[in-house]
This record gives C-alpha cells, structure tokens and sequence, in this order.
C-alpha cells in the first residue's frame, strides 16, 4: 500500500469508525512492515488530550533528537480529512489542533538505528533482517497525553509473516497495551521465525528466535528455558510478582543471529543476539545472558533495592543464582563454569581499575555501575558465593543464601517499596552472625573478596596463580564424602 493511499484509507477508517460507534477515545496503532524500503509505517489514531506529540525519551541518549531522529514524514489530520500544521521542536511536535480533537497521525521509521554506535545492552536498537523486523515500542511509538489506556496495536505484514509481541494478544497478529508505558516499554519480532511458549501459574514465557544457526537451536533453547523457569519458580516459592499498577504476567524473549553477541532487558522482556559460530564461550555467554535476565524479573523487578549503592546484590548475586540455574539444568558442565568464573568475571574484576581502590557498593551508582562491570557483576558474584559458603557453614547445612533471597522476595515482591541496606545486612547476620563485617571490608569498603578462600571453604582446591583463578577439585576428596560445592551448585557431572 502506498503512503498516501494508506493515509486516506486511514483517515476514512477513523471517521467510519468513530461515527458508527459513537465513541472517540481509542487510540490505535496499525504497524505496517515494509521491509523492501527498511521501515515501519505507522498509524495512529487517537483523541488529544493536548496539542503535543512525544516518543519516548528513555534510551538512545548517544543520538540527536534521540528516538525522533529515526521518525519520517509525520502528518496530522482531524477526522474531516484536513491536514493540520505540525512544528517539530527538541520535546515533540506541536499540533494546531485542541484538546479533545480525533486525529490520525501518520509516518515512518526508518530501520537506520544500527548507523549508531550503541553501548552494551543494546539499548533497544530496531533492526531489520532477512528474515524479520524487531523493534522496541519506544523506537514506533509517538504519543500524546500521559493517562491512555487500552491501546490497541495491530500489524500489517508481508506474506507468510507473524509477528511475537510482548503486549495482550486479542487476535491474528493483534494486541492490547495497557497504557502509555506498556506500549513503550515492550517490544515486538514480525518475520519468519521459529516460536514456542510456557505457562505457569498465570504466567507466561513466549520465545521468538530467527535467523540461520540460531533458529535451528529451538528444541535446545525450549529444554533450557523450561529448566531455568522451573528452578527459579521452585527457588523462589512462586512466579514473579509485580509491583502495583504494573503488569509482569507475560515475558517475550526475542533472540535472533548477529556478530557479536549481547542482550538486555527492555521493560520485562529480553532481547538477545547471538553469535552461533561464535565458539563455546560464545554459546555459554548467550545462555547466561538469558538466564541472568530472567533471573530479574524477580531479584530486580519483583523486588529491588531502595538505593544504586545495592546493585551489587541485584546483579552480582544474580549472577550466582544464574550459574546455579544453568548448572541445575545442565546447561554448562563442571569445567565450564570454572572457565567462566575465570575468564568472564574473575579477569574483568580483578582488572577493573577500582579493584583494591574503591568499594562495590560505591561504584553500583548510576553510570559508574557499567564502568565498572567488573566490580559490580565479578565481586558481587563473588561476594554471593562466600556468604552463601559463610552462612551454610555456620548453620551446618541448616540455611543459604537462598534463604536470604526467598525472604526478600516473599516480604518486598509486588510491593512497591525497596529494602534498604540494614533490610539485607540483618537478614545476612541473622543467618550467619559476624560475618556482615566481611561485607562491611569488602563490598562497602575497598577491601578485595577472597573467592579462592571461599572456594576452598566449599571444598575445592581454589588459588590465584599467575593473575588466573585456578579451580580444581582436591585430589584427595575420599568418593561419597560432602562437599560444599556440591550443594550450592548442584553437584558433580
């Protein structure tokens, strides 16, 4: 269909529809992909609260104009079909239309998001490819108003295209956003694509994953999800919990093939790439990735820290239980988990330039947190794992770690309202008593955390040779006898 075709059938539809029903307040978005030309055009229609339009502010920081910068053609019509001045500024677009006005707003976004440098994460750049188009609600959608609610959002496709998306399905290729922020904060893949889902207790885990060589892993990737979904529910007593006036009962995955590989987490959703000739590490990296996220949605979204100087905890820690997920579900073997804890968090903490300066806690702030991954995500992790060794060995066996966190989360999930420092360091010095004096040196002070030391409390012959973590199992360990490591971690292969 032809831009200016469809911006009459548009038009028409709006009057249509609003003469015949009688109602004037839904607000819709049809998505048509071209992927031919490299964008998405799109059709809102919608009743102003006031005479501006925005698109999402969040993300795209590096860019002028940030998100706006990728919107073509933008045009404004009310519903007799005329055509209304529209005057573009750094916060939008100002309308000569009122409050209370219907309008249809048309454009394009161009699929140009990878001309830019983008950081780790992603940060939810749209991209197009051979086989599909992904793209992150705050990249398509430009708003108006701040309270709307029940937005419906439908696609136009090529032939032989579906499209996954991370809002309420109402149809064939259609769907409903809550309000404004859970149609920015989603995401969406329209192509040909292998699909598959889980439901557990009401809620849903819907996977999307295209492209050569990562869409052939589909059974792999189901195994795995279906592992690391019943291992957190199981560990947590229940599945995610939101806070209020917040939905967290569907969770899209989208993983699709690129060069590198990489992934973050936009609202609750998870968007990966990932190398698939990439090389052993490169597998293992893509399934933590996935893992870790996940992981989030409870230690991180359920329940979170009041202040950044606790991140160590939501991402270090996360770690830990991430590494258990992926060995309780067979994941990675014994051997790779020691490389990982070697080569992707012991090297990057022991190299990041805080290390033996400044503290955990210090650098989770802010921006400060992603320069310095190494502290916040290899010393939390390190952190984890010796005071989930200093409290099984003070409780002989009786209490974890896990104890620590399931309390956090059946006593702050869906609240609302984060726990403080003293929250987690007296629920630490209950279970094991003295030893929040080690967190007191080593995560909110410059001391280093000793994890060889830690290891070799758990029963491994653990020491740092060369600038290298060196983790073996002791020789002499008599067959049958208990070993520490094995229960928090799962055992041998």
């Amino acid at each position: 269909m032809t831009h200016t075709l469809r911006i009459a059938s548009a038009v028409l539809l709006l009057s249509v529809l609003a003469f015949a029903s009688g109602t004037t307040d839904k607000t819709i978005y049809t998505l048509e992909i071209d992927p031919e030309r490299n964008v998405i055009e799109v059709s809102a229609e919608l009743t102003l609260e006031d005479n501006r339009l925005y698109i999402a502010e969040i993300g795209a920081s590096q860019i002028p104009k940030r998100w706006a910068a990728f919107v073509r053609d933008l045009q404004v019509r009310i519903s007799n079909g005329q055509r209304v001045e529209v005057v573009e500024s750094d916060e939008g677009w100002t309308v000569s239309a009122g409050k209370g006005e219907r309008v249809s707003i048309d454009y394009a976004i161009a699929l140009e998001h990878e001309k830019f440098e983008w950081p780790p994460g992603i940060d939810g750049a749209a991209y197009a490819r051979e086989w599909g188009v992904f793209s992150v609600g705050r990249a398509f959608a430009v708003m108006n108003g701040e309270n709307r609610t029940g937005i419906d959002i439908s696609f136009d496709l090529p032939k032989d295209w579906r499209v996954s998306g991370s809002w309420r399905s109402t149809g064939e290729n259609s769907f409903s956003a809550d309000n404004n922020n859970d149609l920015t904060e989603s995401m969406f893949f329209a192509g040909d694509y292998k699909s598959f889902r889980f439901q557990r207790d009401g809620f849903e885990l819907e996977f999307a994953i295209g492209g050569p060589g990562v869409a052939d892993q589909e059974t792999e990737f189901s195994n795995l999800a279906k592992g690391v979904l019943e291992y957190y529910v199981t560990l947590m007593g229940g599945v995610p919990k939101p806070p209020p006036g917040s939905r967290l009962d569907k969770v899209l995955v989208v993983i699709n093939k690129g060069d590198t590989t990489d992934g973050e987490v936009i609202g609750n959703h998870i968007s990966m790439i990932m190398n698939p000739s990439g090389g052993l590490m490169s597998q293992t990296i893509s399934r933590f990735l996935f893992a870790h996220e996940f992981f989030h949605l409870w230690n991180g979204k359920s329940f979170f820290p009041e202040s950044f100087s606790e991140e160590w905890f939501k991402e270090g820690v996360s770690n830990f239980y991430t590494i258990k997920a992926l060995r309780n579900t067979g994941a990675i073997s014994e051997q790779e988990l020691f490389e990982v804890m070697n080569g992707l968090f012991y090297q990057r903490y022991r190299q990041d330039d805080a290390f033996g300066k400044r503290s955990i806690s210090e650098v989770s702030s802010g921006d400060e947190k992603h320069a310095h991954w190494g502290m916040v995500y290899g010393g939390g992790l390190f952190e984890g794992i010796c005071r989930d060794v200093a409290i099984r060995k003070k409780s002989r066996g009786e209490q974890s770690l896990d104890d620590v966190i399931k309390g956090l989360f059946s006593d702050f999930g869906g609240s609302g309202s984060g726990y403080s420092r003293n929250d987690l360091t007296s629920r630490i010095e209950k279970l094991a008593p003295g030893s929040v004096e080690d967190l007191r040196e080593r995560v909110y002070g410059a001391g280093t955390v000793p994890i060889d030391a830690c290891l070799r409390d758990a029963g491994l012959d653990a020491s740092i040779s060369d600038g290298n973590l060196v983790i073996k199992r002791k020789a002499d360990t008599p067959v049958g006898e208990e070993v520490l490591f094995d229960e928090m971690f799962g055992g041998r292969d």
